[in-house]
């Protein structure tokens, strides 16, 4: 018995049945019996084409072992009844081509031998040929089927599964008892972001001042006010009944069902205030009518200010808090490009801006009595106790320190 072919010769084999097929087609000798063998070898070589793409192409199809076997068998019997052929083919193939070789008695006799003694063996090739390839047809639908069938199992499977997990997850609790499942309205806290957005916030996320702060850099992150939370510059309150109760000690101060507001604290330095009324941090309009010593409504906006000094009390001690006037790095600027859409502000007012300006040299005396000298970089605000403090580089040693404004002397 002959070898099996391997898939890597099936584009050889069609390349062979299409050379023949070439050879047969310019003789001009061959008769219909020739012409019909020709279409044949074309089609074979076509299917085997087919073949190759699908099991060598990009996606290939997994044969079944035994499928496997009998089309590598037909390939084999294919090949072996082309290459007979093709060698005694090329004996004629001289002196049928046009022009012949050159002998016109020779080629007048290889023409008859052509003629006679070939008709039988080309009917018996051709219908040899198709049947081969009519079983490697039938073999590849085979293997279409079955592949067809496993799909088919793996599907069913896979929807028994499926059916399995929702049963199975119907089965489970609707609820694990947490607040921002929802039902249970009265355990959760209503914060009032700086815009006016009223939200429920589970009472578990409020347990803490830190955990309640690091929820707000959350979720005012690209949004308005995000650069007060980033610097600390703001405050929590509670609403109560329209006042404004700052919240000194958070673990004794948040039950569930209190509302958390959220205000942004804004310097307002002696030069930007105006002598007939207060102006809106928001709309930098002059409010005429507000005249409360805690606070006004903007009557053009709706912005709700409140006076730092007044609930300064009852905010918890943050000697960090710092208002930088200058828009270099960590600070913010005066107004913010994000205020116009802010609605809860808390006012903290200042004296003059500064006596010093960047880059002026000033003086002062160390705990020891030395004169020190330094060059002014930055101002800024103490906000909870209202110190203007300055940004200095000290000349002795490139040191950056921060001193009150009230040991400086100028040079």
């Amino acid at each position: 018995m002959a070898a099996l072919l391997s898939f890597g010769d099936i584009l050889a084999l069609a390349n062979l049945a299409w050379t023949i097929a070439k050879i047969l087609r310019e003789s001009t000798g061959s008769s219909t019996e020739y012409q019909d063998l020709v279409a044949e070898l074309e089609s074979l070589g076509t299917a085997l084409q087919s073949l190759d793409q699908i099991v060598s192409g990009p996606a290939p199809i997994k044969l079944q072992y035994s499928v496997e076997n009998a089309v590598k068998f037909s390939l084999s019997k294919c090949q072996i009844l082309m290459a007979g052929f093709l060698k005694k083919v090329e004996g004629y193939q001289h002196c049928l081509k046009k022009g012949g070789s050159g002998n016109a008695v020779r080629d007048s006799w290889r023409k008859i031998g052509w003629g006679l003694f070939k008709k039988d063996e080309i009917k018996m090739l051709k219908m040899q040929l198709m049947d081969q390839k009519t079983t490697i047809n039938m073999l590849l639908a085979l293997s279409h089927c079955t592949a067809l069938e496993r799909v088919e199992t793996a599907a069913r499977h896979q929807q028994i599964t499926l059916t399995a997990m929702q049963c199975s997850m119907q089965q489970l609790p609707r609820a694990l008892g947490h607040t921002w499942e929802g039902g249970n309205a009265h355990q959760v806290v209503w914060f009032i972001d700086a815009v006016g957005n009223k939200l429920p916030i589970p009472i578990e996320l409020c347990i803490t001042r830190a955990t309640f702060d690091a929820l707000l850099r959350v979720y005012f992150k690209d949004r308005a006010g995000s650069r007060y939370i980033e610097q600390e510059h703001y405050e929590l309150a509670e609403e109560r009944g329209g006042e404004v109760v700052g919240i000194r000690h958070w673990e004794g101060h948040i039950k569930p069902g209190i509302t958390i507001t959220t205000r942004m604290i804004y310097v307002q330095w002696e030069s930007d205030a105006a002598p007939e009324g207060e102006v809106c941090p928001s709309c930098r309009r002059t409010i005429i009518s507000a005249q409360d010593a805690a606070g006004f409504t903007c009557s053009f906006c709706g912005t709700s200010v409140r006076n730092y000094a007044h609930l300064q009390d009852t905010f918890p001690v943050r000697t960090a808090l710092t208002y930088q006037n200058d828009p270099g790095p960590g600070a913010i600027e005066n107004p913010a490009p994000d205020e116009p859409f802010i609605r809860r502000f808390l006012v903290r007012k200042a004296g003059a801006r500064s006596a010093y300006a960047p880059g002026q040299r000033v003086s002062y005396w160390d705990s020891l009595g030395n004169v020190l000298y330094a060059v002014v970089k930055r101002f800024g605000l103490m906000v909870q106790e209202g110190t203007t403090v300055y940004n200095v580089r000290r000349e002795s040693d490139g040191a950056q320190i921060c001193l009150p404004s009230t040991i400086l002397r100028p040079v």
